[in-house]
């Protein structure tokens, strides 16, 4: 029996996320009237750095929804309850598009 290596073996798999560093958002950009909107609780990170993202931790659902890029980890940010999970309605995507460009335009 040989030990499970610690480092990624496919040294050379293509990127498919973005190179960018991860945007990390000030508490004033989060807050709510009722206090801080934090996003779904079932959006995690991987524990290691993806080849296939860059180098980047992955954003991935609890749920086992696939989170194919950044921007869809931003429309689970913007989903503040689990019972409106965009991927599970996709009627909600529209509202939190419209959300997403409204602060965009904003700033």
């Amino acid at each position: 029996m040989t030990p499970i290596p610690g480092a990624v073996l496919k040294s050379r798999a293509p990127i498919t996320g973005s190179t960018l560093p991860i945007y990390q958002r000030e508490l004033s950009e989060i807050e709510g009237p009722d206090g801080p909107l934090l996003g779904c609780p079932m959006l995690t990170r991987t524990r290691i750095a993806l080849p296939v993202t860059g180098g980047q931790l992955a954003p991935r659902c609890a749920l086992a929804w696939a989170l194919h890029s950044e921007t869809e980890a931003s429309y689970c940010i913007e989903t503040h309850d689990l019972t409106q999970c965009w991927k599970a309605h996709p009627e909600y995507l529209e509202e939190i598009k419209a959300r997403l460009a409204e602060r965009a335009a904003a700033d």
